[in-house]
């Protein structure tokens, strides 16, 4: 069913939100229930490629889905049939967090029926990371026919829709997706919102829309409009014509559903609006730094290097952890060619972006965790750094290795660390070596680095965590700092992500400032990066998919504008903390300019050799402020920095 609604609301622009989260969960909300919907109709457009031309014939070449996320827990998955060859087979292939899992059906008999998949892991093929568990959602990314054993022809199978009968917390049974449907007109934008009732009768309740500039003020009267949703998980889709804001950077729009009788939860779904940034930035190496991003241009073809390189550069970004896969780079044992990297390389430092590089993981020739392969490791990486030397000067050996991307001995990760820096050191005396890179900061895996006698010259970790506790995270960095004697600790990979379950985009804007400031701020972290530039797929319902400050289409996150206000306001070397006898206020600044941020509201003064031109807040946008004399009042709100342009604070009261 689609409906479409003329809003005239000052509103949106570019991107995705989804949400299935309640406004209030109780003990009796988290009960899981059993629902049923329909996940695919291939009447219509099914969203899968590599179907015949009528949208249901599938054959042994497969047909791929690029983001099909299953509700809850799955307990059976229904592929309705019309027809298929008899005793050919349907496969399926789910992914969970770095697994795979492919199975084959029970021959199909060949007329209309239904082939029943059980979840994995039992009787499922597996492949990728070995966890122990599922993480869920389990996407659907593959569904191919097999022939019958010993028949040589064509085999095909006509489709008709795929059910999912799946376990799911009482207040996750109503589920809200918000969009953008087409690309702006000018100052108008048409916004989608589809929901789904997952339980078997029809509920009734009401829409609401309404819109926030950044500092949460409204921008329009909020619209309610009654709704009712089909039961069964049959999808509902509305269409919204809104305006976009000629005079922010940023606004979002919030559409919640309200249930009637209150036995389900209401639910919301939010899409933002970033106004795109002009195009700036220096190209000037500048390695003293500390404003790194998950850049990762080893992702793309030579022919978008510098595309993306640019955008990363008008955010102001100056440091770039790129991969360097040895699998890619050796085509035959001992035989190495790096030229896909030298253009890596170089757009970035076309763009004032340097580069340290990871090394990992293994080899095609060689024997992984065993002294074969960490000789064969130690010899394509002193291949590396001589082919870059005077190019690249840090060097990071291996991603996480305290966690399932190293399957091998952990004991054995000190090995390959000590005779890796060797190596490099050997190539390179001005190489640094980056050691350890643990997924959080696991200082017991540390300490047994420590213990092993393998040296580095600065620890990397990626302190991921749900929430940003300002003093508590300055705290662990300076803690960690400490256990390694004092070495410089470097964050490459930290980061929230928005999918359904995550953080809203607004919020994953704050954390980001946050995050970066604190981490300088505290004086324990020298380099500060975020996985990662761009959304690693387009499943809003994907935890991994969701982590980059652009969208897949390279469009802005509310959070590229949060990196800019950071990078360009405190750019020109390495900033330095501003004086603050305030408990939870901090404050840090560089040559032209300073940043602002408290983990509470408060009222402030900074007091300046020169008052700044301008206060800024965290999506660039000019904040009304006073001054009087040397002095500028300034009112501070939680999980919202301000930021001074020009001018010099010389301290905060």
């Amino acid at each position: 069913m689609l409906n479409r609604v003329s809003i005239f609301m000052v509103a949106v622009a570019v991107g995705l939100a989804v949400a299935i989260t309640p406004a209030c969960v109780s003990a009796a909300d988290t009960e899981e229930v059993t629902g049923r919907y329909q996940v695919v109709n291939f009447a219509g457009d099914s969203g899968f490629s590599g179907l015949g031309a009528d949208g249901r014939t599938l054959t042994p070449d497969g047909a791929r889905h690029p983001r099909l996320s299953l509700f809850g827990k799955p307990e059976r998955i229904e592929i309705y049939v019309n027809r298929a060859a008899p005793g050919s087979r349907l496969g399926v292939a789910l992914v969970s967090h770095f697994q795979t899992f492919r199975r084959l059906s029970d021959p199909l008999a060949g007329g209309n029926e239904t082939v029943v998949f059980t979840p994995p892991p039992d009787g499922w093929e597996h492949s990728g990371a070995k966890e122990d568990h599922i993480t869920y959602p389990l996407q659907l990314v593959e569904l191919w026919v097999a022939p019958p054993e010993g028949h040589s022809g064509p085999a095909s199978a006509e489709l008709d829709r795929i059910e999912c009968v799946t376990r799911i917390s009482r207040d996750r049974q109503l589920a809200l997706w918000a969009e953008w449907a087409g690309p702006a007109d000018q100052d108008r934008r048409t916004m989608r919102v589809q929901a789904w009732n997952l339980t078997p009768e029809p509920v009734s309740g009401s829409l609401r829309i309404r819109q926030l500039d950044w500092e949460e003020t409204p921008l329009n009267q909020e619209v309610a409009l009654p709704l009712t949703l089909p039961g069964n998980g049959e999808r509902q889709e509305m269409l919204f014509d809104v305006t976009i804001p000629r005079r922010l950077n940023f606004t979002e729009v919030v559409a919640g559903f309200s249930p009637e009788g209150g036995a389900l939860a209401p639910v919301s779904a939010k899409v933002c609006h970033t106004r795109e940034l002009e195009d700036g930035g220096s190209r000037e190496l500048r390695p003293e730094s500390p404003w790194g991003m998950g850049v990762y241009l080893y992702r793309y073809g030579t022919e978008e290097h510098e595309k993306v390189a640019a955008l990363a550069r008008q955010a102001g970004v100056k440091w770039s952890r790129e991969e360097f896969s040895w699998a890619n780079t050796e085509v035959a044992p001992g035989e190495y060619d790096f030229s896909f990297y030298d253009s890596v390389v170089s757009a970035a430092h076309r763009n004032g972006i340097s580069v340290y590089g990871l090394l990992c993981y293994w080899g095609r020739f060689t024997e992984p965790y065993t002294e074969k392969g960490i000789d064969d490791f130690c010899r394509w990486a002193r291949a590396a750094v001589r082919h870059f030397r005077g190019r690249i000067k840090h060097w990071e050996v291996y991603n996480e290795p305290n966690i399932f991307f190293w399957s091998g001995p952990k004991e054995l990760y000190p090995v390959l660390l000590k005779r890796c820096y060797a190596a490099i050191k050997e190539e390179d005396p001005d190489a640094l070596v980056l050691g350890c890179s643990t997924a959080g900061i696991d200082r017991d895996f540390i300490q047994d680095v420590l213990n092993a006698g393998a040296p580095f010259d600065i620890l990397t970790i990626h302190p991921y965590r749900r929430t940003l506790v300002e003093s508590k995270f300055a705290n662990e960095l300076q803690r960690a700092a400490e256990l390694v004697g004092g070495r410089e600790v470097w964050i490459t990979e930290m980061g929230w992500s928005t999918h359904a379950a995550g953080v809203s985009e607004r919020d994953q804007a704050s954390l980001l400032a946050r995050s970066y400031l604190t981490a300088v701020w505290s004086g324990a972290c020298q380099n500060m990066g975020w996985y990662d530039l761009r959304n690693d797929g387009p499943d809003p319902f994907v935890f991994e998919h969701n982590f980059g400050v652009l969208y897949q289409d390279f469009s802005p996150k509310p959070a590229f504008r949060a990196l800019a206000s950071v990078c360009l306001t405190l750019d020109g070397g390495k900033p330095t903390p501003i004086a603050c006898k305030k408990e939870g206020v901090m404050g840090l600044r560089a040559e032209r300019g300073a940043a602002v941020w408290a983990d509470r509201e408060e009222q402030v003064t900074l007091v300046c050799d020169r008052p700044p031109e301008q206060l800024r807040n965290l999506m660039g946008e000019p904040l009304p402020f006073s001054s009087k004399g040397r002095k500028v009042r300034l009112h501070l709100r939680p999980g919202k920095p301000v930021f001074a342009v020009g001018g010099r604070i010389s301290r905060i009261e």
